[in-house]
């Protein structure tokens, strides 16, 4: 799939989200997190299935919630396993010194 293919269907989007989202609250102050999150998702859908949900879709809101959820438990997961590497190899590099001293 090209670029001649994939530009229109972005900016299609783009053009949707302005209108859903920055042109009602034009001059105020928003939170962009959630709707970046559904723009995004739709461009993907369109490339991938061919069609855009409205954002004001139940079953889209509800699926790009249970996305940000297991993303979030795939980040913590991935901190909670550093952690336990690094305070594993703490761990370890004190072994080596108890175990020389055992040795002596």
């Amino acid at each position: 799939m090209g670029r001649a293919v994939m530009e229109p269907k972005i900016l299609q989007e783009i053009h949707q989200y302005l209108s859903h989202f920055i042109e009602p609250n034009e001059g105020k102050p928003i939170d962009i997190s959630h709707s970046l999150s559904q723009g995004t998702c739709n461009v993907m859908s369109q490339l991938l299935y061919g069609r855009r949900f409205d954002y004001d879709d139940e079953k889209f809101n509800t699926m790009i919630a249970s996305l940000d959820e297991q993303l979030e438990l795939c980040e913590n997961y991935s901190r909670i396993r550093n952690s336990i590497r690094h305070n594993f190899s703490q761990f370890c590099s004190h072994l080596r010194p108890a175990n020389e001293f055992m040795h002596v």
